[in-house]
């Protein structure tokens, strides 16, 4: 860890951060009781939450397909946002999208230091 720098770095932190500490905190501040909780490490929305995250920090060398599992799963978990209305996993449906935005500006800063090179 410690690779990445800039977006990378903010969004995997933020995903990490989110996954461990504001996931079971948003459902206790919506009422629910703590031996409900989604656990982290049990449960597996948090879990691919943190994964995304880990890989973001990971910078560069964590290839592409490493990303396809916890992808898949945060478009099918982050159903759960809005057919069990579970809110703390709308995150799951942005975080591909993000993933997206960021994969689109490290091919840009390649681009960019192979024509400065």
């Amino acid at each position: 860890l410690g690779r990445a720098t800039g977006l990378r770095r903010a969004l995997g932190g933020s995903l990490l951060v989110y996954a461990v500490v504001l996931y079971p905190a948003l459902g206790l501040w919506l009422g629910e009781r703590v031996l409900d909780l989604p656990a982290f490490g049990l449960t597996p929305c948090p879990v691919t939450l943190a994964t995304l995250g880990v890989l973001l920090l990971a910078g560069g060398s964590a290839r592409a397909w490493l990303y396809v599992v916890p992808v898949a799963w945060a478009l099918i978990g982050g159903s759960a946002a809005v057919l069990l209305d579970t809110p703390q996993d709308w995150p799951l449906l942005l975080a591909p999208l993000l993933l997206v935005v960021v994969a689109i500006l490290d091919r840009r800063e390649r681009q960019a230091a192979a024509t400065a090179a």
